[in-house]
């Protein structure tokens, strides 16, 4: 018998028991093929990390032209996320590579995310975060030129906003609802959409819509020290899932983007 597990708002997810055994699904007949095959890849990428929690990737397929991930379960507990995390996230963006973007392209939410290998994180994020999501918008006629124009003017002076630093592997959308914490208070990361980045942007998005203590991100800081300023760069890095969420459900997310980008331009 399968139950419906909340949390599921592009794929439905259900668990179900078979042999004393329990387990979780996500399935969809909506989304393109290979949607869970991405997600199981980037779920592997993370668990390559020993010191993070990641669900075993059981199986990934198609049946009756519906598609399924098959994954282990895992029983939510009530508390919070603990600081610990922090250092488990700090040795995530230890995970380094000689560019930005990764093996293959993925997904954030239901929209493709482009990854391919860049060798500077400016290139990187005006080519494959913020022009093609302004290129959405665009398309989609929920913007003017004058918003086109300020994004532009961001894209023009990116390199002076964000220092450098090398390739981190990031979760990638890194929100609290993908940052599970079971019954015995360990945290579990969920529904990636990694990518080699600034390790800047899993901690702007931990921010955006809250869900995590500043002893996590004091954790973080003392295990990876992070820039002094950048939490002057916390809006600035919260702007591709605001364009993400701009293209997806519009409205206000639409202006805040272009806010943001004004902020910075």
């Amino acid at each position: 018998m399968l139950t419906p597990l909340s949390g599921g708002d592009i794929h439905s997810v259900f668990s179900f028991e078979l042999e004393g055994t329990k387990y979780a699904i996500k399935v969809n007949d909506a989304m393109p093929s290979d949607v869970f095959e991405k997600e199981a890849a980037g779920l592997k990428a993370l668990a390559e990390c020993p010191a993070l929690n990641v669900p075993k990737v059981l199986q990934e397929g198609s049946h009756n032209e519906v598609d399924f991930l098959l994954l282990e379960y895992i029983e939510n507990g009530t508390g919070a996320v603990d600081f610990e995390f922090g250092d488990h996230l700090a040795e995530l963006h230890k995970m380094t590579s000689s560019s930005f973007g990764w093996e293959s392209d993925n997904y954030i939410g239901s929209l493709p995310q482009v990854n391919t290998p860049t060798p500077s994180w400016q290139e990187f994020f005006v080519e494959y975060r913020l022009n093609v999501r302004v290129k959405e918008l665009r398309d989609a006629g929920a913007v003017s030129r004058a918003d086109i124009s300020i994004f532009d003017s961001l894209a023009a002076r990116f390199e002076e906003r964000i220092p450098k630093e090398s390739p981190s592997f990031l979760h990638g959308d890194l929100w609290s609802g993908n940052a599970l914490v079971d019954n015995s208070g360990q945290t579990w990361l969920i529904d990636p959409a990694v990518y080699y980045g600034h390790r800047e942007m899993d901690l702007a998005m931990m921010k955006l819509f809250g869900g995590f203590s500043e002893g996590v991100f004091r954790a973080y800081n003392e295990r990876f020290p992070l820039e002094p300023e950048w939490k002057s760069r916390v809006q600035l890095n919260q702007l591709y899932p605001m364009l993400v969420h701009a293209v997806l459900f519009g409205g206000h997310y639409v202006r805040s983007s272009v806010d943001i980008a004004r902020t910075y331009s």
